[in-house]
């Protein structure tokens, strides 16, 4: 697990119950929506809500799904990889964030399309 995984661990959570999480999600993916639709207007849709997930483990990612977040988004390509066989059932919709590796391009084009 690479330090960056240990440190989501820390901040996801752990002492919570699974209720506990799911509750502090749906305030959280609520005020966010309540915040998209408002700042867009009712002259232009709502903007996507993509979650990014970096620092947290897949105990705060799989809830999302069912709250209606189809999307997810991810700056390192070796984290996500940890992530993956976890959340993978999940079916979300997955972005990278930032610059892409030179030497990273072939693990993603060969497990992602």
């Amino acid at each position: 697990m690479t330090e960056e995984m240990q440190a989501a661990e820390k901040i996801s959570l752990p002492q919570r119950s699974e209720s506990e999480i799911r509750a502090f999600l749906e305030e959280r993916v609520r005020a966010v929506r309540e915040t998209l639709q408002r700042e867009s207007g009712s002259l232009y849709p709502a903007p996507r809500l993509i979650a990014v997930t970096k620092t947290v483990g897949p105990e705060m990612i799989l809830p999302l799904k069912e709250l209606g977040v189809e999307e997810i988004a991810e700056n390192r390509v070796q984290v996500l990889e940890e992530k993956l066989p976890a959340i993978g059932s999940a079916n979300f919709r997955i972005h990278l964030i930032g610059r892409l590796q030179r030497n990273k391009v072939k693990y993603i084009i060969k497990k992602y399309k």
